[in-house]
């Protein structure tokens, strides 16, 4: 009996001390040939992070752009470890990112001043699919992250 209630026990923490994160597509290129996904991860003890993909599918591959992250070290804080500077030359780097694959959505830099960190603001979206593209997401009971994407007929990990 002592085995089994450890086990529940161990079990149930463990899955709560999870990063639970979720991915919204963003925006599609014109062209219909790259996706930017927002990652928002929470943190079990607080704080979270913010990081953009920028998924190519001719390519197969995406980029990350970090721009937040607050993951508390357990003292009841969540610091800030992505300094402005940081942050707002993530967000340059992500804007060449974007405009070299015809993206009309842009970083707003200014915003890494901002506590918030909304470089683009969360009700922009343009759906979970392009015409033959499509972006799929789920978290498992262990937390684990998927993104699955496919293409013309072909099929992968996002990242």
């Amino acid at each position: 009996m002592l085995t089994l209630i450890t086990l529940l026990i161990y079990g149930s923490s463990s899955h709560a001390m999870c990063v639970h994160k979720t991915y919204q597509t963003v925006a599609w290129n014109k062209p219909g040939t790259a996706a930017l996904i927002r990652e928002t991860a929470s943190g079990p003890e607080g704080g979270g992070a913010t990081i953009f993909y920028v998924f190519d599918f001719a390519k197969k591959t995406s980029e990350s752009f970090s721009v937040s992250s607050t993951f508390s070290p357990g003292d009841g804080t969540e610091p800030q470890s992505v300094s402005p500077d940081e942050c707002t030359k993530t967000a340059a780097a992500g804007n060449q990112t974007l405009n070299k694959l015809g993206f009309k959505i842009k970083f707003n830099a200014d915003m890494c001043k901002s506590k918030s960190r909304s470089l683009i603001p969360s009700s922009t979206t343009t759906g979970m699919s392009n015409g033959p593209h499509t972006l799929t997401y789920s978290e498992n009971a262990s937390c684990q992250a998927a993104c699955r994407w496919s293409f013309a007929g072909h099929a992968g990990a996002c990242f």
